[in-house]
């Protein structure tokens, strides 16, 4: 009994996944993420439809019978069965993120985000409004059960966009992922070949060693070329597409140079092999920058895409506030009986359409971009709903009601509006970090332009083309050049009226829309003189006009942004002891600003830390 103890425990082996059975496991879980959020989709649908239906047979009745209550709970059966599913999901994903540890940050940081949306995704809410509903069910209060079933609705409305967007959100993210693990596969494949290479230049090996060696490179590439087509399935199957590029001939030339390497070898040829095997790695090096570049590209004009949108919904966003606050004044002041109210009422149902159309604007873009949070999509089902009411109470005359729908508009536009700002912020830094071949600032207003050439870009090129024409001049002023080299200064001269034109498009009219329209006359004038070889010295003296009118071009430009800044006049109210005007508006300020110094004002979080900023 006494004495020291000792016991020995089974012996376990932890045994790590290769990268390969991680890779397998990662794309089995990604398609039972998809498979449960489309089945969501179909099951919230199909939902929607059942709760329309029963809200149509129960609007006659009086009160509830046995099969209404039965027909309800069905319903609701169905609805946990949905937020249950979910849940499950939520669990799947936090798998999913912990098995993908060595992924590249950008796509771990989108990950991330996309995991907080679908965490987000089951509304706390409907938990509590099912709860509610429930026990309604053995009362007979059919207007609280109406106005529950009218709550639940909407909840459902909102629930099945944001399932929406998390699909094709990961769907886009399975694709970015899968397209990085090709590019791996690629690099290792490229590394492999010149080993191999390496070996048959070097090596005193037997063939037999190095033909096998090639022709399971050679069944390496047959596997990738598998997973480029089913990298182009996934792509065919996003709403929004990417640009891939075609790579079939550079698949097929890589197979090819694989086949005769192998050839060469069975023939005992290592030479020839060897130089199969070198355009075989420069292939696969073409094959990787093209995937890479589209990656790059994709992702850069995405972000582009997505703020040029965003500064658009936004600016609409403050247009509808404004209207919205302009139709409230005007609501006020307009009695009920005149005729100019039924314009009011027109108005609100114009601004209704509006809201409809950033609603739909901003849904679209919440599935091209993680960052639009799944608050904004609620804030404006909020606008939506109260604007809805605003007209209704219109219509009916009820101004008070409908002014106090108007407020609650106002308010969700402006957090809207402060959100969206938020975001847009961290878009454009977002932006400023990635690389790119656009010569103009990130954080320029027409980012989506930014191919076309400055107007001091297209001088340069103007000045290098009429240095080109003016070579070879003979001493009677004719300049004798080949059919040729007329063509291609034809051509040049063409290019530069093209990007003049593209410039001002970009530019809209402005005050020096006469100078281009000059200047692109007399660049089709050179144009002319070119194609019929008729370059003169009357051409030349064109030329040097047409550079003179680009630096009138650019003084104009300079000019106009030099204008006097408008200046803003403080109204200072002078004291005149005597004005008892005065006095009153005197006291009545200081008594307010007392207040707002001992009253802390009751601020939500989000606007507590705005001002704090």
């Amino acid at each position: 009994i006494k004495g020291s103890k000792k016991t020995k425990s089974q012996i376990f082996i932890l045994k790590e996944n290769t990268k390969a059975e991680s890779i397998l496991e990662k794309d089995k879980l990604n398609e039972k993420i998809k498979n449960t959020l489309s089945n969501s989709i179909t099951k919230a649908q199909e939902l929607k439809e059942e709760l329309k239906e029963f809200h149509k047979t129960i609007i006659a009745k009086k009160k509830l019978g046995w099969e209404d209550k039965q027909k309800l709970k069905e319903i609701l059966k169905k609805q946990k069965k949905i937020l249950e599913e979910l849940k499950k999901n939520k669990n799947n994903t936090t798998l999913n993120q912990k098995n993908q540890s060595k992924i590249k940050p950008s796509i771990l940081e989108k990950q991330k985000k996309l995991k907080e949306l679908m965490d987000s995704v089951v509304d706390k809410e409907i938990e509590k409004l099912i709860e509610e509903l429930e026990k309604l069910l053995n009362k007979n209060e059919k207007e609280k059960l109406k106005e529950l079933l009218k709550k639940i609705d909407s909840k459902n409305n909102n629930l099945e966009k944001e399932l929406d967007r998390d699909l094709e959100l990961f769907k886009q993210l399975d694709f970015e992922q899968k397209t990085e693990e090709l590019i791996e596969e690629i690099k290792a494949l490229k590394l492999k070949q010149e080993e191999l290479k390496k070996e048959t230049e070097t090596s005193e090996l037997d063939t037999k060693n190095l033909v096998t060696k090639q022709d399971m490179l050679k069944k390496k590439m047959d596997e990738l070329k598998k997973t480029i087509n089913e990298l182009n399935k996934k792509n065919e199957d996003l709403e929004n597409k990417n640009s891939m590029p075609k790579t079939d001939q550079i698949e097929k030339d890589i197979s090819n140079s694989m086949e005769q390497s192998k050839q060469s070898l069975e023939k005992k040829n290592k030479k020839k092999s060897s130089k199969n095997q070198k355009e075989t790695i420069k292939k696969l090096d073409q094959l990787e920058k093209e995937l890479s570049a589209m990656l790059e590209s994709n992702s850069e004009e995405a972000q582009i895409e997505n703020i040029e949108t965003l500064r658009e919904i936004l600016e609409n966003l403050i247009n509808l506030s404004f209207s919205q606050e302009t139709l409230i004044n005007k609501t006020q002041k307009t009695k009920t009986t005149s005729s100019e109210f039924i314009k009011l009422v027109q108005s609100q149902k114009k601004l209704s359409l509006d809201s409809k159309i950033i609603e739909d604007s901003l849904f679209a873009l919440s599935k091209r971009s993680v960052k639009i949070q799944a608050k904004i999509n609620s804030e404006i089902s909020l606008i939506k709903e109260n604007m809805k009411e605003a007209s209704k109470n219109l219509e009916n005359r009820k101004v008070n009601k409908s002014a106090e729908k108007q407020q609650f508009v106002m308010t969700s536009t402006n957090n809207l509006a402060l959100l969206l700002s938020e975001i847009l912020k961290n878009m454009q830094m977002d932006l400023s970090t990635m690389p790119s071949k656009c010569s103009k600032p990130k954080n320029c207003n027409k980012p989506k332009n930014c191919k076309n050439p400055s107007m001091s870009e297209l001088k340069k090129a103007q000045k290098e083309l009429n240095k080109s024409m003016k070579k070879g001049m003979n001493k009677d002023g004719k300049n004798k050049k080949s059919s040729q080299k007329l063509m291609e200064l034809a051509k040049k001269q063409g290019l530069i009226k093209s990007g003049l034109e593209s410039l001002e498009k970009e530019n809209g009219k402005s005050n020096d829309s006469k100078i281009t329209n000059q200047l692109k006359e007399q660049m089709e004038q050179n144009e002319y003189d070119i194609i019929n070889n008729n370059i003169s010295n009357k051409t030349f003296d064109r030329l040097d006009q047409i550079i003179d009118k680009f630096l009138d071009f650019e003084k104009a430009e300079k000019e106009q942004g030099e204008d006097e800044k408008r200046e803003s006049n403080e109204w200072i109210l002078e004291n005149d002891e005597k004005t008892s005007k005065y006095n009153k508006v005197f006291k009545n300020r200081k008594y307010q600003l007392e207040m707002l110094n001992t009253t802390p004002v009751n601020l939500t979080p989000y606007y507590k830390k705005e001002v704090n900023n």
